[in-house]
């Protein structure tokens, strides 16, 4: 009687167990690149919330919360801190890239969205 072997991986059971580690490692790299980038229910991702100040986490987070442009002027009445301070951290985060603040002159106001 005659019995045949097949591997997994032409070089052999270790070739095949690498195959596999590199296989996983992958998966596991897709995996945190996708949780790094998730939003969760305060609209901020996973390294938002551990690189951002708490005044910028929260004025961000109103933001994405809203959906849609929202008029600087509704931010700085319900954000702590006056105008000069809400203004300052916009800045910041515009500057950062995150969010974007555009004159609309129907509104005669500065629009802010994320």
């Amino acid at each position: 009687m005659v019995h045949s072997h097949v591997a997994l991986w032409p070089f052999g059971w270790f070739g095949g167990a690498i195959l596999i580690g590199v296989i996983l490692a992958v998966v596991l790299l897709a995996v945190w690149r996708y949780r790094k980038t998730e939003r969760l229910g305060d609209g901020l991702t996973t390294n938002e919330r551990r690189t951002l100040e708490e005044p910028e986490r929260e004025l961000l987070g109103m933001v994405r919360q809203h959906g849609a442009p929202i008029p600087q002027s509704w931010i700085v009445e319900e954000a702590p801190g006056g105008f000069d301070r809400v203004a300052a951290i916009l800045h910041e985060l515009e500057a950062k890239g995150l969010i974007r603040r555009v004159w609309d002159p129907a509104a005669n106001e500065l629009m802010v969205s994320a």
